[in-house]
Order: C-alpha cells, then sequence, then structure tokens
C-alpha cells in the first residue's frame, strides 16, 4: 500500500485514512502470515501410466481434473519411446484419466505426478491471537477478505495455524499476500469496505445536483457541413454531466476563442450517422477545419487500485481531497448503528447503558455537518471556475 496516510493522495493513503479515524481507540485482533499467500497453487495427482499415440497422451490417474485446464506432468519414466513429462490443455478426462493432444509417440509404465493450479485457499499464520480464528471467521489481509471453513494447529512450540478459507470474500479481489504480512481477525471495518464506502462517496460527490464534477476536456474539429457531432467519437463518457464550455479557434493572430452558445446535446440516439448514441448538435457557426474547444463534467472515476492517484487518475480537485473520507466515515458508522439495534445479539461489548441506542447514530452528526459544509464550499469553487452556461436551444 503507497505511504502518506492523511497527507498522502492516493486511494490507498485514503483507505488508511479512514481506517485510523474509524479505528481508534478500537481492538484489534491479528496474527502474522507465516507464508507467502500466492493466489494460485498446484493441485497435484499421483499417475500411474501414459501412452501417446501421435495425435493424444492418455494418462492414467485418480483424479477430479477439469476439462481445459492446464496440466503439468513430470517423474514418468520413459518404457518406450519418448518422454511423456508434457504440459498441455486437458481435452478430456474422467476419475480415472485425462488427455491432452500432442503429437509425441511413447509409453511409461512408472509412476509421476501430475498438477494443475487451482484457486489457492490456505492460509498459514502464527501468532497467540490466532487461536480466536474459527469457523465462520473473517480474516482481512491487505485489501482482501477471507471467509474461514476451516482451522487446524501444528503441535510446534511455535503453532503455525493451517486455515481453509474462501478468497476474495465479500467482493474483494483475490491477491499475493507476503509472509509476515498482518492478518486481521474479525476486524470491525475492513479495508475493503473502507474501499467501497470510498468509491461511493466519490459516485456520490459527483450525483447531479451535488454541484461537483469531474472535469474533462476534448477538441473537434469544425466541419461546415454537419450540425451533429458524435460525442462518444469525441472521447466524451457516455455518462457525462452537462457541457461545461464550448468556444472555437479563429485563424487569425488574435488569440481569442469565441464562446458558442448556440447548442443542445441529445441521447439515446438509435441511428448510424451518431453511432455512439448521444451529440452534441449546432446552431450556430464556427471555423471551418479548425477545433472547437470543449469542457465537460462527468462523474469522479471510481479507483480500480489503491496506487491511483485522487486528482490526477480519478479527477477529484485537489481542494476537496478531505471529502471523501468524511463521506465514507459516516456510512460506514451509521451501517454499524442498525447493527448495534439488532434484538438478537449483543455486538457491542459495553453495556446498553453506557451507550444507549442512536448514540453511535448520533456520534457522526458532526461530521454530517462538516460533509455539508465542505460539499457547499467546494461547490460554490466549482461554479466560480464555470459560470452557468445557458445554451440557445436549436
Amino acid at each position: 500500500m503507497a505511504a502518506g496516510g492523511f497527507n498522502g493522495t492516493t486511494f490507498g493513503d485514503q483507505i488508511e485514512r479512514v481506517y485510523r479515524n474509524v479505528m481508534s481507540n478500537q481492538r484489534e485482533f491479528t496474527a502474522n502470515l507465516s507464508q507467502d499467500y500466492t493466489t494460485q497453487a498446484p493441485h497435484y495427482v499421483d499417475v500411474t501410466s501414459a501412452s501417446g499415440n501421435g495425435t493424444v497422451v492418455t494418462y492414467l490417474a485418480s483424479n477430479d481434473f477439469k476439462i481445459g485446464e492446464t496440466v503439468q506432468v513430470s517423474g514418468l519414466p520413459v518404457t518406450s519411446g519418448s518422454d511423456l513429462n508434457l504440459v498441455g490443455t486437458i481435452s478430456s478426462c474422467d476419475s480415472t484419466y485425462f488427455v491432452i493432444h500432442n503429437t509425441t509417440v511413447g509409453t511409461s509404465a512408472g509412476d509421476g505426478v501430475a498438477s494443475v493450479p487451482r484457486l489457492n485457499t490456505k492460509l498459514y499464520m502464527t501468532g497467540v491471537q490466532a487461536q480466536s480464528i474459527q469457523v465462520g471467521s473473517i480474516l482481512a489481509i491487505d485489501e482482501e477478505v477471507f471467509l474461514v471453513n476451516a482451522v487446524s494447529v501444528s503441535s510446534d512450540a511455535t503453532p503455525v495455524y493451517t486455515v481453509t478459507v474462501t478468497p476474495a470474500y465479500e467482493g474483494s479481489t483475490n491477491a499475493n499476500h507476503a509472509a509476515g504480512t498482518t492478518v486481521y481477525i474479525n476486524p470491525k471495518y475492513t479495508r475493503w469496505a473502507i474501499g467501497v464506502a470510498l468509491n461511493d462517496a466519490l459516485a456520490a460527490m459527483s450525483a447531479p445536483g451535488m454541484g461537483l464534477m469531474r472535469e474533462g476536456y476534448t477538441t473537434i474539429t469544425y466541419n461546415p457541413v454537419l450540425r451533429g457531432y458524435d460525442l462518444a467519437a469525441a472521447g466524451v463518457p457516455e455518462d457525462f454531466h452537462s457541457i461545461l464550455s464550448l468556444s472555437y479557434d479563429l485563424p487569425d493572430p488574435t488569440h481569442y476563442f469565441p464562446v458558442m452558445r448556440s447548442f443542445r446535446v441529445g441521447r439515446g440516439i438509435l441511428n448510424s450517422k451518431i453511432p455512439g448514441g448521444y451529440a452534441l448538435f449546432l446552431n450556430s457557426s464556427a471555423m471551418p477545419g479548425l477545433p472547437m474547444q470543449i469542457a465537460y463534467g462527468a462523474p469522479f472515476y471510481s479507483a480500480t487500485s489503491t496506487d491511483q492517484d485522487m486528482h490526477t487518475d480519478l479527477g477529484l480537485p485537489l481542494t476537496c481531497l478531505d471529502i471523501p473520507a468524511i463521506r465514507a466515515e459516516i456510512d460506514l458508522t451509521l451501517v454499524r448503528e442498525i447493527k448495534r439495534n439488532f434484538t438478537d445479539s449483543q455486538p457491542d461489548m459495553r453495556k446498553a447503558t453506557d451507550v444507549v441506542a442512536g448514540n453511535v447514530m448520533n456520534s457522526v452528526s458532526g461530521l454530517e455537518a462538516l460533509y455539508q459544509k465542505r460539499m457547499d464550499e467546494e461547490a460554490n469553487r466549482f461554479r466560480n471556475r464555470w459560470p452557468q452556461l445557458k445554451p440557445i436551444g436549436i
């Protein structure tokens, strides 16, 4: 994860910012990975014999392989012909054999091993608090979430816990994790959930009526024959909100770009003349062969990586970097109030008389006021930057 914490500008920095705030004064149970976790791990079966006829190679093995999997065979001795320790794609199989297409001719009557890469469902970890892991526990490693399906522990002086898991749980992304990485056991908040909340906040901030948008720019060469221009072909995203500015170039040396106001935007166009389906229609002229400059407002991008920069990659103005974290903290806390009020269990360790119903929800009232204040400030800043353009319709 990128460094920087509160002052960083990457999406990963924002996750850490929210995590530190929501986990302030919260107890965490942790363990550590004792081995590297990779997303793929070899699945082995024993091979008892093989034969190749010049078209296919058939291997006898008690297996659960699937058609289309890539198999690697090793350790088979050569009985006749050529070596049948091959790599190939399984074309047919059942529980007693598998076949790959290969022109090798030969036989083998000895024992070998075949392996296919499968989703890795094993975590190995150490730590005193690992003893609290049980079936149904949630584990968080970096930005990935795991569901625990089984647990076993070694009898070594330093016990090693072998945990069978469902990777990429709750929609998180399966990824490699290095030995020594901290494993969070049943965390109140996962970094994955925080990342989702931050992306939700970015979407909410640029919703219509909120007054904020990502600024985008493109040019279209004016053609006096055309009144309609395919905006998709010009690189304008389909979900853009509005045209912020439209001007055109002049052939003289004045460096002046007259503003065009007589235009409209059309959407849902089902015609091959506008293959993108949405277009800019002009009712005034520009200079033939010269570019028209278009500034448009669109939703902020959602992050797909913790390394993405909030400003340069996602389009968030530098003055707004604090707002997504505030919104995410509000949303994450409000969800906990709903869970707290369930009557079939008591999720909070503190007595209900200490923290009465509604206290969790009310604790974010200050954040909600701050969020609204910051949104108003930035919306005013945006309006000052882009005075409302009132196009004259066609």
